[in-house]
């Protein structure tokens, strides 16, 4: 082909592909029929949109991008909105009984106020979810991922009813924030008194004058913290982790990150 017909054919191609880009955009709005509480403040901020497992959520923010948020983790310390996870409470006489049945955790082996990653577990020992359990003298948290929420909300719901025990899910409305990077602790003990809290640790802190749960975990191979707050208080949580220096970071550096 000659250089014009090859400069038409890329001129069309080009034209056409970002056609199709802006009509994926809005289809992905239109499928996220969910937003998590911060996200006003994301659009304040400024940041990319994207639909993730139905939910709209920031891919990248202005000015930063994806390779300047993963290297602040990698080098300082990035706040990542986690608020689309679900965050249950399992109460009951025999919730531990009950966990020990639907997932292989053993809770002979955690002491209160730890947890450990585990997984649900259909009847075959396929895997429905990962999730995170942290045991509680009261009750026990479990945090589930975003798509599949619903599907392990009807199967435990379900499981339950077989067992026939002493036992109850609470699915908490409320705000989930990962700080992750090697400056976590420090920008986090700016806030409130973390302590001697291990890695897989649970504890709650006054943070911003209110009560919050603080997890020490994470996904980006950095130390890191959950932060569970209520919906009223999360974007006063984030401003002052920015202020303090923290970078925002979204699902595109979430991702990088993991990989490597």
């Amino acid at each position: 082909r000659s250089k014009a017909t090859v400069s038409v054919l890329y001129w069309f191609g080009r034209r056409n592909y970002k056609k199709m880009m802006r009509k994926a955009c809005f289809a992905a709005q239109r499928r996220a029929a969910h937003r998590t509480p911060l996200y006003d403040f994301h659009k304040e901020v400024g940041c990319k949109f994207v639909d993730f497992a139905g939910w709209e959520m920031p891919v990248q923010y202005n000015g930063w991008g994806l390779v300047k948020e993963h290297k602040a983790v990698r080098e300082s310390s990035g706040l990542f909105d986690v608020s689309h996870m679900g965050q249950w409470v399992i109460e009951g006489a025999d919730r531990e009984r009950f966990l020990e049945w639907v997932t292989p955790i053993d809770f002979s082996r955690l002491e209160y106020g730890t947890g450990a990653l585990s997984v649900i577990t259909n009847e075959q020992g396929g895997i429905i979810d990962d999730t995170v359990i942290v045991r509680g003298k009261d009750a026990v948290a479990m945090v589930v991922n975003a798509g599949c929420q619903e599907k392990d909300y009807v199967h435990i719901q379900a499981k339950m009813k077989e067992f026939n025990g002493d036992v109850r899910v609470v699915r908490l409305e409320k705000s989930l924030v990962a700080l992750q990077g090697p400056e976590a602790a420090m920008q986090l003990s700016k806030l409130g008194d973390i302590g001697a809290l291990p890695f897989m640790g649970q504890k709650e802190m006054v943070i911003l004058g209110e009560k919050m749960v603080v997890t020490r975990c994470g996904y980006t191979g950095e130390d890191g913290f959950e932060i569970s707050c209520s919906n009223g208080k999360a974007a006063e949580l984030c401003n002052a982790f920015r202020e303090g220096g923290v970078a925002m970071a979204g699902l595109g550096a979430r991702d990088t990150l993991r990989l490597e």
